[in-house]
């Protein structure tokens, strides 16, 4: 903790939390966003020093009542740093705090979902192993995207379609064996959707190969769904020379690797093989 950390951590626990919040709540609906941060960064301060049950009232009221877009958005924000500062020790109070920012994933606004889905997952990241129960509806939701062939993360290129990704590869980390049943086909058929909605976007394949390379390594998750052309499909898509370059060839490797433990060096090798002979692969 710096300098600055600690002078705030102290007088948050002198003046408690009444004064504190009047100075962030105006700084939240600040025109810039440098100063907006800043005032996400001391609730973060101030809900380590004081806990989140104490600050908790000040952020159900910022994104319950009817608040100005970037208010709201900073309260979700908040959130995330208190994953970030607390950690694990926020699992008691894990379900209220989903609840209360679950309605961002179908809001209309495309940049409150978008941080609604990373603070999302930095909660779930935080208290991993632990918490599957508290994710379930959330996951069930992300699952209808993919039971209806990706037509809602279709609409959701860019970065709002990158936060949905690592939402879903967060959340899929926290389950435990034995898995409902629903698990197999729906993890199988989120991963092919990743790899085929990774096609047309540099950052997109690699919040993919992320996914991906998690998403195989979970133990006894069969992926059904690369065992119906999706092993070529990743090669296509994914195996191409912009992906080779220095910065970008480890995160493909282990990928591809995570995935050859998971369905075979032979079939995978073989779908790479055909995949080259078609010249299709190292295109760009």
């Amino acid at each position: 903790m710096n300098k600055a950390s600690e002078i705030i951590y102290t007088l948050s626990k002198i003046t408690g939390l009444d004064e504190i919040a009047v100075l962030i709540r105006l700084q939240m609906n600040d025109s810039s966003d440098y100063v907006r941060d800043v005032a996400v960064k001391v609730m973060g301060i101030v809900a380590s020093a004081l806990g989140i049950h104490v600050v908790f009232p000040f952020i159900e009221s910022c994104c319950r009542r009817i608040e100005p877009l970037r208010v709201r958005c900073a309260a979700i924000r908040m959130v995330e740093q208190f994953a970030v500062r607390i950690g694990c020790t926020l699992l008691p109070h894990l379900s209220p705090l989903i609840e209360l920012m679950e309605f961002g994933l179908l809001h209309k606004d495309l940049e409150i979902m978008r941080i609604t889905a990373l603070s999302l997952a930095a909660l779930a990241k935080a208290v991993a192993p632990y918490g599957y129960e508290h994710f379930k509806p959330i996951l069930h939701r992300l699952f209808d995207f993919f039971s209806r062939d990706g037509v809602g993360f279709i609409h959701r290129r860019g970065k709002v379609l990158g936060a949905l990704v690592k939402l879903f590869t967060f959340i899929i980390q926290l389950l435990t064996y034995p898995y409902p049943s629903d698990i197999n086909w729906n993890v199988a058929n989120g991963v092919l959707l990743v790899s085929r909605l990774s096609v047309d976007d540099e950052e997109m394949k690699e919040i993919g190969l992320e996914a991906i390379k998690s998403l195989a390594e979970i133990k006894d998750v069969l992926l059904q769904g690369f065992l119906m052309g999706g092993p070529r499909c990743f090669v296509r898509i994914m195996w191409t020379r912009t992906m080779m370059r220095r910065d970008k060839y480890v995160l493909l490797a282990d990928a591809t690797v995570a995935l050859a433990n998971k369905l075979g060096v032979a079939y995978l090798k073989r779908s790479i093989s055909k995949e080259l002979r078609c010249n299709r692969c190292f295109g760009q």
